[in-house]
């Protein structure tokens, strides 16, 4: 674990009123269900966050969203912070680029080689090494979250099982 990853990213987060988490267009079980994960950390760290979609069909993920704070993005929307996961490049935000635009403090988390137009961020963590953003998540905040309850790590643990076994093409490729 890096443990310096953690302190920089909460120390960034402190003293945030509002805190946005969103991923890359029509997202995916890496990008939207690590969002899921890095939402329960946080608010279990209270640090309330919401995630930003594009307004897409996410039933596919009900069985991990029973406490999930979700609003499809509008053009009025703007929050303090803006973490982006599973992306890196403001080419694949669509409209929800103006949250990272509007934000104070912007953080990505990804696990993607650096595309055309990289986000600009006050915390860049991009690291290709690791199968998923989930696993990268659970990499660097692994001592945060061994330190919530039991419940709560296990809830992390299916979001991060799930995100591997997403980009992972069901563990075929």
């Amino acid at each position: 674990m890096n443990n310096e990853i953690d302190t920089k990213l909460f120390a960034l987060l402190k003293g945030a009123e509002s805190i946005a988490l969103t991923t890359h267009l029509n997202s995916d079980g890496d990008g939207m269900v690590a969002c899921l994960a890095l939402q329960k950390i946080l608010l279990e760290k209270a640090l309330p966050s919401t995630i930003v979609t594009d307004g897409e069909d996410l039933g596919r993920y009900q069985f991990l969203m029973r406490d999930a704070r979700v609003l499809p993005y509008t053009p009025s929307l703007q929050y303090d912070v803006c973490i982006v996961l599973d992306c890196n490049s403001y080419d694949r935000l669509g409209q929800r680029r103006a949250l990272v635009d509007k934000a104070r403090t912007v953080l990505v988390l990804d696990h993607h080689v650096i595309e055309h137009n990289p986000i600009l961020a006050d915390l860049q963590l991009v690291d290709y090494s690791f199968p998923s953003v989930g696993a990268l998540i659970w990499q660097h905040l692994k001592q945060v979250v061994l330190s919530l309850d039991e419940e709560i790590r296990r809830y992390v643990a299916e979001c991060v099982y799930v995100t591997i076994l997403n980009d992972g093409n069901n563990f075929s490729n």
